[in-house]
């Protein structure tokens, strides 16, 4: 009796086996894009505490009011080595690999200065005090359902087209 238990045991675990994997790869995968966004949302917080985005001035504006701060100025010294391409002062979150990179170092040295009891109440505070308009333009209403954080109202936004160009940077 135990080896016929054991022959259908083994038989299920080989016909699960495929099932089991691909599992697996979407847990990764929902991994992956929570740190994603979790990152994402701390470039935000960035941003929007040293940059002052206006939505009559490019994003680009704000990006280099952040650039100036002491604060980024901090990060680069603390967590970039002289020469390196992210050392340079310069804050373009405008790329995938560059927004990961640079919400990593933010979120582990700088969200922790925000006020809070821990990340999520951080964030949400950071996204309830964001303008609509700068979630909708950097996807942030994505990033924020992902995490399970508070918006504000995007009515007045939710109409306007919004690039996949951008979704794709941010």
């Amino acid at each position: 009796m135990n080896r016929i238990r054991a022959r259908q045991i083994a038989r299920l675990e080989k016909r699960a086996g495929p099932y089991i994997k691909q599992r697996a790869g979407i847990a990764q995968q929902l991994q992956n894009a929570r740190h994603g966004a979790v990152v994402h949302a701390a470039v935000l917080a960035f941003l929007m505490r040293y940059g002052n985005p206006q939505i009559s001035k490019p994003l680009s504006e704000a990006c280099r009011r952040v650039a100036e701060s002491e604060a980024w100025k901090s990060c680069c010294d603390k967590f970039y080595p002289r020469g390196d391409s992210l050392h340079n002062y310069s804050f373009e979150p405008y790329g995938r690999d560059r927004v990961l990179l640079m919400g990593s170092r933010l979120r582990h040295m700088f969200l922790r200065a925000f006020p809070g009891a821990d990340e999520k109440d951080k964030l949400n505070r950071v996204f309830k005090s964001a303008p609509p308009w700068l979630i909708w333009f950097t996807f942030a209403d994505y990033t924020a359902k992902l995490l399970d954080l508070n918006l504000p109202d995007l009515s007045s936004v939710s109409g306007f087209e919004r690039s996949k160009k951008i979704f794709h940077g941010w």
